[in-house]
């Protein structure tokens, strides 16, 4: 963390605004994306609303990295399939569990590496996607529930590690490939994968492209861009619509886009600019203020209808100017303006920091997960050798409530799914560390 986060060099006092998307861009790639290449030793090395609703969200069992709520209720999953569990969700068979002021904490699977992606699969269990030491990617599957709780099986070797992955119905399974699937300096040629692509997988099959997500970007560029570089891709999240459509955040075009399984993409909403302030940073050669990308991550639907958009917030990576976007069904080349809201996006919840996955479970409440407690900034500043600052799980009612879960707990998170039953959310951690992820289990 400390190495990659450190790697993310300052801006020069004569070119801020320069650097500033490209350590957004940076920072995503730090958070779990290329993790084969900042971290894992080579294989010679011994390496063992209802609108009413404040927040705006009235949900159930969504989860951000690809089921949205008719794929969950389709698949017959409901609370009966959480055998091992008690009445308070406070045990899980098969899993280390821990209490923390009455809630359920359960690592479910360890060992894990380049655990960003995790999903929902249509019987119910959960899709974790990852790195391999050679550079390459795995998609696997986790049995949640049950005597057999935390059962990791491999579903397929992939070409590199995917940032996100989802249902595509049965026995189908949405796999997207980001910014790091591109060949970087000193990766393996094993490592090599088509960059920023949509692939659809299933058992008989194996991977069928369907969408060339960087190739739309370089013909479609970001009026947000900071760097120079407007054609720029990164696609970071999915979340797999009931149509049979895919909504995927492009965290470097500052874009959400629509694909559909013919492979034809839209852009549904693009995210501006935001002037805020670096006085959190004790460097005075920083102006006041910078203009910072939005950086969106990550994307989930509400019972509503309206898709949801968390943003990162790149440089000056300032605490609690991260945003949540309520984007009306249907939209296609909208501009969400914080100073100009609309019928069609409008902001959902602001004050957070550095988002990287969220979701919203059955109850309607919107768990957002942020990367680094006290933001980014903060963390490039830490002591190399000293542990990684831990990260924070977000809950937040339909009155706007907030409550922060697991405070403490998780290290270095990666993606978030709800638990269809209700009672809690699955939490990926430890994703920068080779053979230290985890798969956790959290009583809500």
């Amino acid at each position: 963390m400390s190495r990659s986060i450190r790697s993310l060099s300052r801006p020069t006092p004569s070119d801020p605004v320069r650097r500033a998307g490209r350590r957004a861009s940076a920072a995503l790639l730090m958070a779990g994306v290329v993790v084969t290449t900042l971290f894992v030793p080579p294989l010679s090395a011994s390496a063992a609303p209802t609108d009413a609703d404040s927040t705006g969200i009235d949900s159930a069992g969504v989860d951000s990295a690809g089921v949205d709520g008719a794929g969950v209720d389709s698949t017959g999953v409901d609370g009966a399939d959480l055998a091992g569990a008690d009445p308070d969700g406070a045990t899980v068979d098969g899993a280390d569990t821990d209490r923390y002021r009455g809630r359920s904490f359960a690592v479910l699977a360890d060992g894990l590496t380049g655990n960003k992606a995790l999903g929902l699969s249509s019987d119910g269990s959960l899709l974790l996607g990852g790195a391999k030491a050679d550079g390459t990617g795995v998609l696997q599957k986790v049995v949640r529930s049950g005597r057999s709780a935390g059962t990791v099986t491999t579903l397929a070797d992939l070409p590199a590690q995917p940032t996100d992955v989802g249902s595509a119905g049965r026995k189908a399974v949405w796999v997207l490939f980001g910014a790091s699937s591109s060949p970087e300096e000193g990766q393996p040629p094993s490592a090599v994968a088509p960059a920023n692509r949509l692939y659809r997988w299933t058992e008989r099959g194996g991977l069928a492209e369907v969408a060339d997500l960087g190739a739309f970007a370089a013909a479609n560029p970001d009026p947000a861009d900071l760097e120079g570089n407007p054609g720029e891709s990164n696609a970071y999240g999915l979340q797999a619509l009931s149509d049979g459509s895919v909504l995927v955040a492009d965290a470097a075009a500052n874009a959400l886009r629509r694909v559909w399984a013919d492979g034809r993409i839209v852009t549904v909403a693009r995210f501006p600019v935001q002037v805020i302030s670096t006085s959190h940073i004790p460097d005075p050669t920083l102006p006041p203020e910078l203009p910072a990308e939005a950086v969106p991550t990550t994307v989930t639907v509400g019972r509503d209808g309206a898709w949801y958009v968390g943003e990162l917030k790149g440089f000056p990576f300032t605490p609690g100017t991260s945003k949540v976007w309520r984007i009306a069904r249907g939209s296609q080349d909208v501009t969400c303006d914080a100073a100009a809201p609309s019928r069609a996006c409008s902001v959902s919840q602001d004050g957070l920091t550095s988002i990287i996955d969220m979701t919203v479970d059955r109850r309607g409440r919107l768990d957002v997960l942020e990367l680094v407690k006290g933001g980014l900034a903060a963390a490039e500043g830490a002591d190399p050798a000293a542990p990684p600052p831990p990260g924070t799980l977000v809950q937040i009612d339909r009155r706007g409530n907030r409550i922060e879960l697991a405070a403490g707990k998780i290290v270095l998170p990666g993606g978030i799914v709800a638990d269809p039953s209700g009672r809690g959310v699955y939490v990926t951690d430890g994703q920068l560390v080779p053979g230290g992820g985890r798969l956790l289990r959290i009583g809500c």
